[in-house]
């Protein structure tokens, strides 16, 4: 953005605390003056029985697609709790959202083999 592009301007972010700071960053280096808002909460479920029945399912899987990072962070996470060993991933194709979402799978020694080009859902269906 070229700097102070935004002047004058106030700008509402709407991701969730600490997902927000690169783009607050460079909004404000715009000009803009940041408001962070958000409109969601990452946690865990209340439940992870849905979750760990799906797990156990994991080698009946040909495909795993991930939306988010978070997702990564979360699914990956349970499974590594719940016992998984990532070596049942060597089979299983993986489709993300994103390159943020492919760039958490390898912190994980995990890559996807679909990448849409646009990071829209929309956008991996094609």
């Amino acid at each position: 953005m070229d700097p102070k592009k935004l002047a004058g301007q106030t700008v509402m972010v709407t991701r969730p605390g600490g997902e927000d700071d690169a783009l607050c960053n460079q909004l404000r280096e715009s000009g803009a003056e940041v408001l962070v808002q958000p409109v969601i909460r990452i946690s865990d479920p209340p439940d992870w029985r849905p979750v760990d029945a799906a797990l156990a399912q994991l080698p009946r899987f040909d495909w795993i697609v991930f939306s988010s990072v978070n997702g990564v962070r979360y699914f990956i996470g349970r499974f590594l709790t719940a016992g998984g060993d990532l070596q049942q991933f060597k089979r299983i194709k993986i489709a993300v959202i994103g390159p943020a979402t492919a760039e958490e799978l390898l912190r994980h020694n995990l890559r996807a083999e679909v990448v849409p080009p646009e990071v829209q859902a929309e956008s991996l269906a094609h």
